[in-house]
């Protein structure tokens, strides 16, 4: 028999940690959190707890981490500790990138056809603060690596990788050690028609999983413009509001999720296309500032925080070599290599922020590069550099933290810079 919970020891202070702290004292369990960053646990005493929740922020390899492992109390992340209370089903996703816009899409789609969902995760409401909610049939939960590092018994009961590209390498040390995390949201599924997996990623032990691709047949595909599953066309693309094949791929994921999750062949399909036509993306994702009336069109994509991203938004508008990039931020061991397969579409690449150095020594023999140091700098000079026709892109393939709080007040910064100068 499991061990009953009555004492626990939060490690981290921000906003995970607080909901663990209010699940907790919900659930009548008594708990202590210790702000991260310590080199030591202050007035810590093992046996005052049965359980460590650690907050995602702080890597294995901290000290606060190894002081929690040494202690020999089990040590689980907020994700895992909320699933375990959790009163709805969990839809979970993860992936490189588009993990938001899916898990956004699979929330509007199942309110649109009468269930009631709400999403939560990485997504940046932690499961904890909706864990105990009996208002919903679904959670679609976003999960990062760093999440499942922590998790156990999490188990959602469908799940996709959307896709698996460079990134984290950092923390994660390796990419192998990277994608294994990615595949560990599978451990507890228990149909492997309810694993849904990009087809450029399904092996031998995945071949019956459920598949989705906008470039090969599968089981959520693209023919001819048209959306399919199996041989019933849903929609066609040219009445999604989204762009790109990257983001019908988040949508044929999130078509495959909701399948597996109601069955696709019971609802009411008039009612799925019209969830479909309507869902708009969030802000700093591909997001479409405006035109001047030279047609220099300006977008911001801060959510952009790894090369791959970059790359996608990049083939998804440019129409010549007619892109001035803003691109860096904070370094997190990614490949940047990756984005010389663009170099016919990048006019120039206005480097910003700590990783600026090392792009411009990895790109400038084939990509113009100009040292900006902060995006004011960037974006004043992609503007006088520009010519009718060109598209001005925040895409920086990098996190914020070096120079913001996180990626949305980078996009907020750079929107406000457009606004002021040009728009």
């Amino acid at each position: 028999m499991e061990k009953k919970i009555k004492k626990i020891a939060i490690l981290g202070n921000g906003r995970s940690g607080i909901a663990v702290a209010q699940l907790a004292n919900k659930l009548d369990i008594f708990n202590s959190i210790f702000a991260d960053g310590y080199g030591e646990l202050p007035n810590f005493n093992k046996s005052n707890y049965d359980l460590i929740v650690i907050s995602p922020g702080i890597p294995p390899t901290s000290p606060i981490a190894q002081l929690a492992k040494e202690s020999k109390i089990e040590v689980i992340g907020e994700l895992e500790f909320a699933s375990r209370y959790c009163k709805a089903k969990i839809i979970a996703i993860t992936g490189t990138n588009g993990k938001t816009t899916t898990v956004e899409f699979v929330t509007h789609s199942l309110n649109c056809l009468g269930y009631s969902a709400i999403y939560a995760g990485n997504i940046g409401v932690p499961l904890s603060e909706v864990a105990l909610s009996e208002n919903f049939d679904f959670i679609v939960v976003e999960v990062s690596s760093f999440q499942l590092e922590t998790v156990k018994s999490f188990k959602p009961i469908v799940a996709g990788v959307l896709n698996i590209t460079s990134d984290h390498i950092d923390r994660h040390k390796s990419f192998a050690n990277y994608a294994k995390l990615k595949f560990s949201i599978f451990a507890q599924v228990a149909n492997i028609k309810d694993c849904i997996l990009n087809t450029n990623l399904i092996n031998s032990e995945y071949e019956n999983s459920t598949s989705f691709s906008a470039y090969e047949k599968a089981d959520f595909y693209i023919d001819k413009n048209n959306i399919y599953f199996e041989n019933m066309q849903i929609i066609s693309t040219a009445k999604i509001q989204l762009v790109g094949n990257h983001n019908y791929e988040n949508i044929l994921a999130g078509l495959a999720l909701i399948h597996r999750a109601v069955n696709l062949r019971k609802i009411n399909i008039d009612k799925l296309r019209i969830a479909i036509k309507s869902f708009k993306a969030s802000e700093h994702r591909l997001e479409f500032l405006g035109k001047t009336k030279d047609n220099i069109s300006f977008y911001n994509d801060s959510k952009a925080t790894n090369p791959d991203s970059v790359l996608v938004a990049v083939n998804a508008i440019a129409t010549s070599k007619n892109v001035l990039l803003i691109l860096g931020g904070l370094d997190k061991d990614m490949d940047f290599e990756i984005l010389l397969s663009i170099k016919n579409k990048i006019k120039i690449a206005f480097l910003i922020g700590e990783s600026q150095e090392k792009i411009k020594d990895t790109i400038s023999n084939h990509i113009t590069c100009d040292l900006c140091n902060n995006l004011e700098i960037a974006t004043c000079a992609a503007i006088k550099s520009s010519s009718p026709n060109d598209i001005i892109l925040l895409s920086p393939g990098c996190a914020s933290m070096d120079q913001f709080k996180n990626y949305k007040e980078r996009g907020e910064k750079f929107k406000k810079l457009v606004t002021k100068q040009i728009l």
